[in-house]
């Protein structure tokens, strides 16, 4: 957890600092980031598909050791796009627009809980996540949608300058 957690707040605090960088540009930024998580939000819904948020990457690397748990956290962070990506995307994209490194940072913090919670619940009740995931597996494309639907209201909403 604390491979991923230090990936995404690294990468949350870096999204910052760009931000702070070219502020002069919020306006133009501002759109482009709400058309960007528009369309993120339209391909998670399912209704336009984006080839490149499709791919998949796999490697297998081999750590050894007391850090090898780390490592493999961080190696999830970065690897982890197909399933995160639309969502991480435009959490950095909000991220950008904070103001200071350690607001963009904890509202990456906030994200890494919320991926880490479902793991750290489901390896202290493994037998009962089992059951439970495979029981709303059905659900999941529902669930898919709905989250695509409201990505795109947040897009339209940054566009729109109410958020």
């Amino acid at each position: 957890m604390c491979g991923f957690t230090l990936v995404f707040v690294a990468l949350g605090m870096s999204a910052t600092a760009v931000g702070v960088l070219i502020a002069g540009s919020l306006p133009a930024l501002r759109t482009i980031s709400g058309v960007f998580v528009l369309a993120m939000g339209i391909h998670l819904s399912g209704l336009i598909q984006v080839p490149f948020a499709l791919r998949e990457r796999r490697m297998s690397a081999r750590a050894a050791g007391p850090l090898a748990p780390a490592l493999l956290g961080a190696t999830f962070g970065f690897a982890w796009t197909p399933c995160a990506g639309p969502i991480l995307a435009s959490i950095l994209i909000l991220a950008s627009q904070q103001g200071t490194v350690i607001r963009g940072g904890m509202l990456l913090l906030a994200y890494s809980a919320g991926v880490a919670l479902p793991f750290l619940l489901a390896s202290l009740f493994l037998e009962r996540a089992v059951r439970l995931v495979s029981r709303i597996r059905g659900g999941a494309p529902v669930i898919q949608k709905v989250a695509g639907v409201v990505m795109a209201l947040l897009g339209i909403s940054i566009i729109a300058g109410w958020f």
